[in-house]
């Protein structure tokens, strides 16, 4: 049997107290004063395990904030990862709209300044008086403008006098409103006149 010492915290009186005896949840009643007083329950067999549940509770709960702080520290690192890779894909976004900006800058403002871009469709001049329409080519930019007259009137009574057969740049008579010409490319303008008295 082991022994202890303890002093009465009531009146001061020294009893010796049996490890496994006496000792009734850790609550000790002195044999003096009768008063009683709570023994720490590390000095009980009931508290001595409780205790190392305790040690081994407190063991699980560092283990647990340790994976816990680990886990944040993870998920901390892919959340910065994540972000980092966010902010690379936004910079080539934005890099990639600046791209298709200037080529959309240069194919409108640098091509404009070398090419001459055609604002109507070639069946829109068909019918329209050729003066009216060699005028509209050069306001567009065009600086080579040919007429080729077609002498085939008689009477005004199917075709009138200056009215456009057909209209050809770069030797394409079937172009599109936007198409692109180089300003010096042969425009040629066929009308329909009358034919010439020979005198």
């Amino acid at each position: 049997m082991v022994l202890i010492q303890e002093k009465c915290p009531n009146c001061g009186v020294s009893i010796e107290v049996s490890v496994y005896s006496r000792i009734d949840n850790g609550i000790i009643t002195c044999p003096y004063c009768k008063s009683h007083s709570i023994r720490e329950a590390k000095h009980s067999i009931l508290g001595a395990e409780v205790e190392g549940k305790l040690k081994l509770m407190e063991k699980k709960a560092e283990i647990r904030l340790s994976n816990s702080r680990d886990e944040e520290r993870k998920n901390s690192e892919q959340i910065r990862a994540s972000f980092k890779y966010g902010l690379i894909l936004m910079g080539i976004s934005f890099l990639s709209l600046f791209v298709l900006g200037i080529s959309k800058y240069v194919s409108e403002y640098v091509l404009d300044s070398t090419t001459v871009k055609v604002t109507e469709k070639s069946s829109y001049f068909n019918g329209e008086n050729y003066k009216i329409v060699e005028e509209q080519l050069r306001d567009m930019g065009f600086t080579n403008v040919n007429l080729k007259k077609i002498e085939d009137l008689k009477i005004c009574l199917l075709k009138s006098d200056g009215e456009v057969e057909q209209v050809m740049i770069g030797g394409d008579g079937k172009f599109e409103e936007g198409d692109r010409f180089k300003p010096n490319s042969k425009v040629k303008i066929i009308y329909h006149t009358f034919r010439r008295s020979n005198q």
